[in-house]
C-alpha cells in the first residue's frame, strides 16, 4: 500500500481489492489430491505483520470457512454471536447484522474472516463497517498472532492463544487443527 492513501481512501481501496487475493479460484482444485495454495492477500498481510502467510491463511480457514461444493475456504462476511456462526452473501447484510448487535450491547461477536471477537479488540476493529473489510479484519487477526507470538516466541503456542488464551489445553487442541490445515497447503 502506497504511503500516500489516507484512511478514507484506503478503505476504499481495500474495498475495491478484487476478493481473488483472499480467497483461491476453485479452478483446477481437488480438496484430497491437490495441497490449496496460499492466496496473495495472505501472502500480502503476512508480510507486513511477520506473520508466516500459511499461519494465516490456516487460522482464517479454521475461523471463518465455508464450503463451495467440495472446497473449503474463509468466508469475509462471518459473524459468530455466542457461539453461533452466521455467513452473510455480502458486506453490506453482514455490517447491518453486526451494527444491529453492537446497538443492543451484544459484545461477543466474532468477526469476519479471523473472527476477531468485538468485547476483546473493539479498539483495533474500530466500527462494524471497519471491522468487516476483509483486509482490515485480516490485519487485525494478523497483529493479535503476531502480539502472541512476540509473547511466546512459538508460532504453534501463539496460534493456540489466539483462539484460548487463558485455556492451555483449548488452544493446544486448537492449534493442532490449525497445524494440519496449514500441512495442507502448498507453500507451508
Amino acid at each position: 500500500m502506497s504511503a500516500d492513501l489516507n484512511r478514507r481512501n484506503w478503505c476504499l481501496h481495500a474495498l475495491a481489492l478484487s476478493a481473488s487475493a483472499l480467497m483461491p479460484s476453485l479452478d483446477g482444485w481437488s480438496a484430497f489430491r491437490r495441497p490449496m495454495i496460499v492466496p496473495a492477500g495472505y501472502v500480502t498481510v503476512g508480510l507486513e505483520y511477520g506473520v508466516p502467510s500459511a499461519v494465516l491463511f490456516a487460522v482464517a480457514l479454521q475461523e471463518s470457512q465455508r464450503l463451495f461444493g467440495r472446497h473449503r475456504l474463509p468466508w469475509p462476511w462471518t459473524l459468530n454471536v455466542r457461539g453461533k456462526p452466521y455467513r452473510f452473501q455480502s458486506h453490506v447484510t453482514a455490517t447491518q447484522s453486526l451494527r444491529l448487535l453492537v446497538d443492543r450491547n451484544v459484545s461477543l461477536v466474532d468477526i469476519g474472516l479471523m473472527q476477531v471477537c468485538w468485547h476483546y479488540f473493539r479498539e483495533r476493529l474500530r466500527t462494524p463497517e471497519v471491522a468487516l473489510q476483509p483486509y482490515w479484519n485480516l490485519r487485525v487477526g494478523a497483529s493479535i498472532l503476531r502480539d502472541h507470538y512476540r509473547a511466546t516466541d512459538d508460532w504453534f503456542a501463539a496460534i493456540g492463544r489466539y483462539h484460548a488464551p487463558a485455556d492451555p489445553a483449548r488452544a493446544q487442541r486448537y492449534a493442532q487443527r490449525v497445524a494440519r490445515l496449514i500441512q495442507g497447503l502448498a507453500h507451508a
